[in-house]
């Protein structure tokens, strides 16, 4: 029978703990360890496990300032003794035969287990039952499917022997997506996994989690994300087709966070009448975005992944800041690397590394009008975002001021 460690990062869970602790005692397994750390609780958590410490020396009671939760899984790496290492969650639980389920999955030398989950709500209601798919059983072609099927990167959705760990720790640095980069560390050098095809943990989803929050840096994390993934699934002999569609996920999920969180609230303030000219202008710039902006992996930087020369991109991202390239492109143009035209269609449609993107709108019965957008195909994500301001007001001063000539006459 494997011992198993058990680490559990706490902080302020006083409401949740307890039933996180007694699901383990309830499954009646003997051979664990329950390594439980405090990262700076305010509330009631720490007097609460400490019962747990005092009557079971199963149960081990660490106490730190608030570091955050990859410190204090760190600190429980560093502690765990057991011959296979978990982690749980503080909200969540786990279902009466994890344990056997556990040790049923790491017989025949397997190093890793990955397993189902339920999803709840805070008073323990089904939401959804999410169990591992098929899946290949060539190593990596194993982690990508597990990966698509969302069922890869958590801390709390697999197992591991602690043989395997080596020096594997997670980023202190960052409390987003640790737990994806920490996992294709550890499985950067191949080892035997196998799929449980059971849900066997709680998931608690709650308000107030992580994935509600929002990030000034999240396109730089996911960058960070990236840079994990390529080094492990460079090991493929087609890793750079697995790799391009992670890339063009990462791009996928960072353009939406970024427009949903910095563009949209400058838009609706910036155009707060005419709705017909905002959706029109919102569909063009969205458009531009989502279709000419893409994940690097590299110096914060979005473009096609394919696109690999820095260099080049460099060069040409240097050139769109040139006021005379885009004067020789059209005779409007603006220091930032990007046209709007606004009542007539743009004769450009694409010149190699530049692109356009038109809506049409209606103010009226019979009034009607264009908006083109017109930029490089592939700058840094930070210019995107800047650049709503300057194309807003340009919209709004020509619809404006055309609406002001008419007035007069």
């Amino acid at each position: 029978m494997n011992k198993i460690s058990i680490i559990i990062p706490i902080y302020n869970a006083e409401k949740t703990i307890k039933r996180c602790l007694n699901s383990i005692l309830a499954s009646g397994y003997e051979n664990f360890e329950v390594i439980m750390i405090d990262d700076g609780s305010t509330d009631n958590s720490n007097s609460i496990v400490s019962e747990y410490a005092n009557s079971d020396q199963r149960f081990t009671l660490i106490t730190q300032s608030n570091l955050g939760p990859s410190a204090a899984r760190n600190k429980g790496l560093e502690q765990a003794r057991g011959d296979i290492i978990s982690f749980i969650d503080s909200d969540d639980y786990i279902r009466n035969d994890y344990f056997e389920q556990l040790e049923r999955g790491f017989k025949n030398n397997i190093d890793v287990v990955f397993y189902g989950f339920y999803r709840v709500d805070s008073k323990g209601v089904e939401l959804s039952v999410h169990v591992p798919p098929d899946i290949h059983s060539d190593y990596f072609s194993k982690i990508i499917d597990l990966s698509e099927a969302d069922m890869y990167g958590y801390t709390w959705i697999k197992s591991f022997r602690r043989n395997i760990l080596r020096n594997t720790r997670f980023n202190e640095n960052i409390n987003l997506f640790e737990d994806e980069i920490f996992t294709c560390n550890l499985l950067k050098r191949p080892v035997n996994i196998y799929v449980l095809k059971e849900a066997i943990y709680y998931y608690v989803q709650s308000d107030g989690t992580l994935a509600q929050r929002t990030y000034d840096n999240y396109c730089q994390l996911c960058d960070m994300v990236y840079s994990a993934w390529k080094e492990l699934l460079m090991k493929m002999p087609d890793g750079v087709d697995a790799l391009r569609k992670k890339a063009n996920h990462f791009a996928e999920i960072c353009k939406y966070y970024g427009l949903e969180r910095d563009v949209k609230p400058i838009l609706s303030a910036k155009i707060k009448e005419h709705e017909e000219l905002f959706n029109a202008f919102l569909e063009a710039f969205v458009k531009f975005a989502s279709s000419n902006v893409y994940f690097s992996g590299k110096e914060n930087m979005l473009y096609q992944p394919e696109y690999n020369d820095v260099n080049k991109l460099r060069r040409i991202v240097s050139a769109f800041e040139n006021s005379q390239v885009w004067n020789a492109l059209q005779p409007l143009s603006d220091e930032e690397g990007v046209t709007v035209r606004i009542g007539t269609d743009s004769p450009i449609n694409e010149i190699d590394d530049v692109s356009v993107i038109s809506a049409s709108f209606k103010t009226g019965a019979t009034t009607k009008g264009s908006i083109s957008v017109i930029g490089p195909t592939r700058m840094p994500y930070e210019k995107v975002v800047s650049l709503v301001d300057y194309i807003s007001k340009n919209i709004e001063q020509a619809f404006f001021d055309e609406s002001d000539d008419k007035k007069d006459e």
